[in-house]
């Protein structure tokens, strides 16, 4: 009885340090692959995420599909914006943002819908900024440096960020955009 109350302690302290303990959470998009590392006390661990499957290389030189993909990121980001309201409000200030940055090519093919996707993404960046602005502390100004290529279709977008939080917060800020995000059945 003795032994199942030490086991049953050690468990119980060991679940509260890991939902308690402060860790970092590094993440890197790079042409379309998504690499999450974490740091624990001074320990790094790369988490296994399956591998994006690539475009064929016709999508890849469409002009529309480009276009097609600033869109469909700007109207899921306008779908789900509500329900990132409420889980951000829970997390104000219970998670630090170190680093943001995106580098990297963009062009359509053509330079007057380059120049109108870039000034899109421009502003949907400084929407970002905004709404991460009211809710964390940037430690450094989110980073972009993106080139334009006015002649060919390209779409090589890397992002970065370095973020420290507890996962007790976290899983209660997840649970809040869940249920701000469910859609009404019927």
């Amino acid at each position: 009885m003795l032994v199942f109350g030490i086991i049953s302690a050690v468990i119980i302290i060991l679940f509260i340090l890991i939902l308690f303990l402060k860790f970092s959470v590094i993440l890197s998009i790079k042409k379309g692959d998504l690499e999450v590392r974490v740091r624990v006390l001074g320990l790094k661990f790369k988490i296994p995420l399956e591998k994006k499957v690539k475009e064929t290389e016709e999508a890849a030189k469409d002009e529309n599909s480009v276009m097609k993909k600033f869109m469909d990121l700007r109207n899921d980001f306008h779908r789900i914006k509500e329900a990132i309201k409420a889980a951000l409000t829970y997390l104000r200030y219970k998670i630090e943002l170190y680093d943001m940055g995106i580098l990297g090519d963009f062009g359509t093919g053509n330079a007057a819908t380059t120049g109108v996707a870039y000034g899109s993404v421009q502003a949907f960046l400084s929407a970002i900024s905004s709404l991460i602005g009211q809710y964390f502390e940037l430690k450094r100004p989110i980073r972009v440096n993106v080139d334009l290529n006015f002649s060919d279709p390209v779409f090589n977008i890397s992002f970065h960020a370095i973020v420290k939080a507890r996962p007790i917060h976290l899983l209660i800020g997840v649970m809040k955009f869940l249920k701000a995000n469910k859609t009404p059945k019927g």
